[in-house]
């Protein structure tokens, strides 16, 4: 992405004509958090006001203290490192319940499907400490929506509300890429065919051959037509047979279970854990697909354009008799002793 780095943040500083570019790097967000912060503090309002804290460029969180008429006070429980917003969001909500025991009612203003799903998530988290009623207000001006998260929650059951979460992540969200429509996702029966996903503390084979079955029923838009025993390379052998482009082929199940999967477990051990931070720390995101380049986690190119049961292709056309093909092993395939497969350029071939 084209981004665009200021140098510093101060009252001087000019809005970039292009916001794309501004925010789609973390220093001038992490500029901007720290500007903003030290305006407030020095700010004599009446008013009380929570900053979060900021992380730097190492890593390391700034602490988080609440402002009230000028004086500060440091929060050492709300000192934490997340770089997102909508993360603090959480831990924001369990302080005060906590720390105001007499707030029965919260609003969050945003409009990211993220926190929605976020709030479901913890809901019945909070309702144990003493809130009553959550509501996410979305939209502005005339056209605001307050939508009750304690009603849906309710509606919904803890049990959905926790498949909601996984079902988002995996499907596409502020940190992963999309793979099919959130109403697939639904379909496609999260609660139960994503039962063990996430659920122990070490990924294993088990997991990720869960949420591949359950990925193919989103891919595939219809759940019901999907053979139990077919994955991404069955997807992608049957998309290029039908298109014969590389045009909207789905990956291969190796960058689906190497890349995309991998990525989604350790996000949703974090997001499943905003309340105790410490619980995951020790897992390495560069073991769970993705790169570090100039301090900042991009995803790794998990790049196989051929699958790996489909790697011995052949491309006979005809043979001396009867014109076929594929009858010998100067056949690629047959000298390997495989079928010829729908990879395969082959005419009139009598090995499959």
């Amino acid at each position: 992405k084209a981004v665009i780095h200021l140098a510093k943040i101060d009252d001087n500083t000019p809005l970039p004509a292009q916001m794309n570019k501004f925010w789609n790097s973390p220093k001038n967000k992490r500029m901007l958090q720290d500007f903003i912060a030290q305006v407030i503090s020095q700010n004599e309002s009446p008013c009380t006001v929570i900053l979060s804290g900021t992380v730097n460029n190492d890593g390391i969180a700034s602490p988080a203290k609440i402002v009230s008429g000028g004086k500060e006070r440091l929060l050492p429980n709300l000192t934490l490192d997340y770089e997102e917003a909508d993360w603090r969001i959480i831990p924001h909500i369990h302080w005060n319940l906590l720390n105001r025991p007499n707030d029965k009612r919260y609003v969050v203003v945003s409009k990211d499907t993220d926190v929605f799903v976020y709030l479901l998530f913890y809901m019945d988290v909070f309702r144990n400490n003493g809130l009553q009623e959550l509501w996410m207000a979305v939209g502005s001006g005339d056209k605001r929506t307050f939508l009750p998260i304690h009603r849906l929650a309710d509606k919904l059951g803890p049990r959905l509300c926790k498949a909601i979460l996984k079902a988002h992540i995996g499907t596409g969200c502020d940190y992963l890429s999309k793979v099919g429509t959130k109403k697939a996702a639904l379909l496609a029966k999260p609660e139960s065919n994503l039962a063990a996903f996430g659920e122990s503390a070490i990924l294993d084979e088990h997991q990720i051959n869960e949420a591949e079955y359950y990925l193919v029923r989103v891919f595939k838009s219809r759940p019901s037509i999907a053979d139990d025993n077919e994955d991404f390379d069955d997807l992608r052998v049957n998309s290029w047979t039908t298109a014969n482009s590389v045009v909207h082929l789905p990956p291969t199940s190796y960058s689906i279970r190497e890349g995309h999967i991998r990525r989604w477990w350790y996000l949703y051990k974090l997001l499943s854990n905003l309340l105790d931070p410490g619980e995951y720390a020790f897992l390495n995101p560069e073991n769970f697909g993705w790169d570090r380049v100039d301090q900042d986690l991009v995803p790794r190119k998990c790049l196989n354009l051929v699958p790996d049961k489909y790697v011995t292709t052949c491309a006979c056309n005809k043979a001396a008799k009867n014109n076929e093909a594929c009858t010998t092993k100067r056949c690629k395939c047959r000298k390997q002793g495989d079928v010829c497969t729908n990879y395969c350029t082959c005419k009139n071939c009598q090995n499959n």
